[in-house]
């Protein structure tokens, strides 16, 4: 008999960005196994947007990293060697600026990856030329008009 594939979870939070000229945010990704089956070599991805830049990362039993994907693009990797099942591993990044995404992936299948996603979108990336609140650095990296002035998603 088989045993049964882990189930990891994960969720993000992101605190409101610091005062100063170069607002720093804290996010808090917390990862779970949600069955009670050991996941092997846990990695979690953080995209972050282009303007940000990393101050630190912390994550008890894991290893945090700064590396490039296949497009060239800085993401923040953060590893565990396994995730027990039914338990949690917390990772803490702060930033100046945003990331927007970030995934969970392990060695071991996952039957449900709608939960192997999280996302925390904060201001503070950059400046805001229009009325949607939305950095502008953020709107060009998605192709939106920084100046469209609508106040509506940068459209």
């Amino acid at each position: 008999m088989t045993a049964p594939s882990p189930r990891r979870a994960m969720t993000k939070t992101a605190s409101a960005p610091s005062s100063g000229p170069n607002p720093q945010v804290t996010y808090t990704l917390t990862v779970t196994n949600l069955s009670a089956t050991p996941a092997s070599s846990v990695v979690v991805v953080d995209r972050p947007l282009a303007s940000a830049r990393l101050i630190s990362c912390t994550a008890p039993n894991g290893v945090c990293a700064t590396v490039q994907n296949v497009s060239w693009e800085t993401i923040w990797r953060v590893t565990f060697a396994s995730l027990p099942g039914h338990s949690s591993a917390t990772i803490t990044i702060v930033a100046e600026g945003g990331t927007n995404q970030a995934w969970v992936a392990s060695a071991n299948p996952d039957p449900n990856l709608a939960d192997n996603f999280a996302e925390a979108i904060v201001g503070g990336g950059g400046p805001t030329g229009d009325a949607d609140g939305l950095p502008d650095d953020w709107e060009t990296q998605f192709g939106l008009d920084p100046n469209s002035g609508s106040g509506v998603n940068g459209a």
